[in-house]
């Protein structure tokens, strides 16, 4: 069983004994982990590593990529944690704010957020900030007054055998989108400075 596997499973074991999140785990003292049921030594290293990992700011490196828990729109089955290859290849290339910037690329265009775990507040607190409005109104309205500029028969083409002027626009078009992404995605940046203060405030 690969270590990433093995240490979702010790995970498991130390929410099920009330250590929830990122703060009460990296405060785990030797006697709460001892008193988890069914504790190995294995476990006990992986647990040291996770909380060398919490301090370090290297959660995901430590789990060996990119974990999301999803479903499909389209069918009943619940939830499940599954590793999305791209956007670890994208945190592993880029770190955070290249995964920051993809993440809110998948909001604004097919995902949504469900569930109230923190690591999503984060998330909300970019996509739902008056500034990311501003942010997307800019870019929408430079995209707009793009596609305004060219002639019926380029617009009619933009999806179907497109014109140069349209192959231009949907390059446009995705340059934009890219850029207001990544400045979107800077909320969460914002987000966790401002929740690192009122930590050291506390």
């Amino acid at each position: 069983m690969a270590l990433n596997q093995k240490a979702i499973k010790v995970l498991g074991k130390v929410f099920e004994a009330g250590f929830t999140d990122e703060k009460s785990i990296a405060a785990m003292t030797m006697d709460d982990i001892l008193a988890i049921q069914g504790i190995t030594i294995a476990d006990i290293g992986i647990i040291n590593e996770l909380q060398k990992s919490i301090k370090a700011n290297k959660v995901i490196s430590f789990f060996g990529g990119v974990y999301l828990s999803s479903h499909s729109s389209n069918d009943t089955a619940p939830f499940h944690a599954w590793r999305c290859n791209s956007l670890s290849e994208i945190y592993a290339a880029e770190g955070q704010a290249g995964l920051d910037r993809e993440i809110v690329c998948m909001l604004y265009e097919y995902a949504q957020l469900r569930g109230s775990h923190k690591s999503l507040d984060r998330y909300r607190y970019a996509i739902e900030s008056p500034a990311a409005h501003a942010i997307y109104k800019k870019y929408t309205d430079q995209i707009d007054d793009k596609y305004e500029q060219m002639d019926e028969a380029d617009k009619d083409s933009v999806w179907y055998k497109p014109t140069e002027k349209a192959k231009e626009y949907r390059a446009f078009e995705r340059e934009m989108r890219n850029k207001m992404y990544a400045e979107i995605a800077e909320r969460c940046g914002e987000y966790d400075r401002k929740h690192k203060n009122r930590d050291l405030e506390r």
